[in-house]
């Protein structure tokens, strides 16, 4: 099988010696959310140089997330996919080259009754690495990088249920648009933002409700995010 010229291999990167391990992150920056983490004596091909960092490969076992709205028939993605690093639209979005012949996706988990898959990376999918890790070879061969997930985003696995008003906000907070609150002795109170890529939160906006979901916690975020499974009147 012939593949473009945009997945050849460039040149072969090993780690600079001393290095314990490195982070493989999502965009080329140190801000980019860290999809996995290899050993030291990990080598990988060099895809593409982006100022002081370099594009590979993204590790087998780094998570890629697709909402299944986005997948055909035939198991090949839509053209105006975007994979993320988690099942939600608050998780940052993968650089992805997308062939000019889809590959089929293989998929390894779902999530949120099947709204959300995790698959396995495709061709051109990018993870990004420092330079300062890698020197360089002339060597054009590819050996498999050993990684481990390592996120950014702590997730509850667990549902939790929490009371209180969906109240509009001003400006968005990542993918959120509503914040709960709590009225105490006349004062609003914040309790978290709310994400509910399923149901229409305007249906509930500044009433007294219940919600079932999970929790997570963004870094450099105050208050928790709520991944929304259900709404429903709160008992009087």
């Amino acid at each position: 099988m012939r593949f473009p010229l945009c997945y050849l291999p460039l040149l072969l990167s090993v780690p600079l010696v001393g290095a314990e391990s490195w982070n493989v992150r999502i965009e080329p920056s140190l801000d980019g959310e860290i999809v996995a983490t290899a050993a030291a004596d990990a080598s990988a091909a060099v895809r593409e140089k982006t100022g002081d960092w370099r594009g590979i490969d993204l590790p087998e076992k780094a998570p890629v997330w697709v909402a299944s709205v986005f997948l055909n028939a035939d198991g090949s993605l839509k053209e105006s996919v975007r994979l993320r690093s988690g099942p939600g639209v608050i998780y940052p979005a993968y650089h992805y080259s997308r062939p000019e012949v889809p590959e089929k996706v293989r998929i390894l988990e779902r999530a949120y009754d099947g709204a959300w898959l995790r698959i396995a990376p495709l061709r051109g999918l990018r993870g990004y690495v420092h330079s300062r890790f890698f020197r360089e070879s002339a060597e054009h061969s590819t050996p498999s990088v050993p990684v481990k997930p390592d996120e950014k985003i702590r997730r509850d696995n667990y549902l939790m249920t929490v009371e209180g008003i969906p109240v509009r906000l001003s400006e968005p907070v990542g993918s959120a648009s509503y914040e709960l609150i709590l009225e105490i002795n006349g004062k609003k109170l914040p309790i978290g933002y709310l994400l509910s890529p399923r149901l229409n939160l305007n249906l509930w906006e500044n009433r007294m409700v219940r919600i079932t979901g999970r929790q997570l916690w963004v870094k450099g975020i105050r208050r928790p995010f709520w991944e929304i499974e259900k709404v429903s009147p709160s008992w009087k």
